[in-house]
């Protein structure tokens, strides 16, 4: 098993946003794990989800909204009894449409960075739940100028997800370095390829992924590290770990998970499970029952 790519199309005339509504009981089994490139959002209208995203468990509540960034296996995996939750999924790209934020090119280094730092789980933030609250009212009604209250909803959640990302509360967009016009597609692209071939070892080694885009190394680290505040070596191993988790959780042995995200060495991989998720293994095999 491998865990597997949704494609998700977001047109231009959704801007850039899906909005899928989902009513479950308590047998409900939920969706089988899965990533794709936009970003997801639960938000809780009543009764409870439980959130498997990026090796994390965290049951939603009336109100919570869970987080699962770019890139990252994840699944609703069981409900309380009469729960109504809706997912939110939105397309980066949704930024380019602006004028404004589209001539900051820092802008998506400091949107890509920060979302990094969100917790899976976000609770008890009124403001944030309100918004998406409007968010799903506008989306469904589509009175006259809808499509202007959707996208100011969109910058609002934004803007309050980056001021949670920001412990000091004080927005550092100002302080992102320049770089060039093409590195954020750059990243992405690498980001997509590593998303793709994680479970190859020879195909994600830096003089590889160098070979397969034609860029230089010393290149690919840097916008890397700009863009993701991480080393390509460490989002790697990191992303080897979430989807690891997520297969263990799906009921793959802890062997053959090892095996399936490139790893031969079976103590190494219970290092690298403890040290990028804080847990081992067999804490994942439990956590599955």
């Amino acid at each position: 098993m491998v865990i597997p790519f949704e494609q998700i199309s977001l047109v231009s005339d959704r801007m850039n946003i899906k909005i899928l509504k989902r009513k479950n009981n308590s047998d409900g089994t939920g969706c089988e794990f899965h990533w794709h490139e936009p970003l997801e959002f639960y938000y809780v209208v009543s009764g409870g989800v439980l959130l498997s995203a990026g090796g994390e468990e965290n049951w939603l509540y009336s109100g919570d909204i869970g987080f699962v960034n770019s890139f990252t296996p994840h699944r609703g995996m069981r409900f309380l009894e009469n729960s109504l939750h809706y997912i939110v999924q939105i397309d980066t790209e949704f930024f380019k449409s602006d004028t404004v934020l589209s001539q900051n090119r820092s802008y998506d280094s400091f949107l890509t960075e920060h979302l990094r730092s969100l917790p899976c789980a976000i609770r008890a933030n009124k403001p944030l739940s309100d918004v998406f609250s409007r968010l799903i009212n506008e989306e469904s009604e589509r009175k006259n100028g809808y499509e202007l209250a959707v996208k100011s909803c969109i910058y609002e959640i934004f803007t309050l997800l980056m001021r949670l990302s920001n412990k000091d509360g004080v927005s550092d967009l100002k302080n992102v370095r320049s770089y060039d016009m093409d590195s954020t597609e750059h990243v992405k692209k690498i980001l997509r390829y590593l998303s793709l071939n994680y479970m190859s070892p020879q195909k994600v080694t830096l003089d590889n992924i160098c070979r397969h885009f034609g860029l230089s190394k010393p290149y690919i680290c840097r916008i890397f590290k700009l863009h993701t505040n991480s080393t390509v070596t460490q989002y790697l191993t990191d992303m080897r770990a979430h989807n690891a988790a997520a297969l263990i959780q799906s009921g793959t042995s802890l062997q053959e998970a090892c095996q399936k995200v490139g790893i031969s060495d079976y103590n190494y991989f219970s290092r690298m499970m403890k040290k990028s998720t804080g847990h081992t293994p067999s804490y994942f095999k439990h956590s599955a029952r």
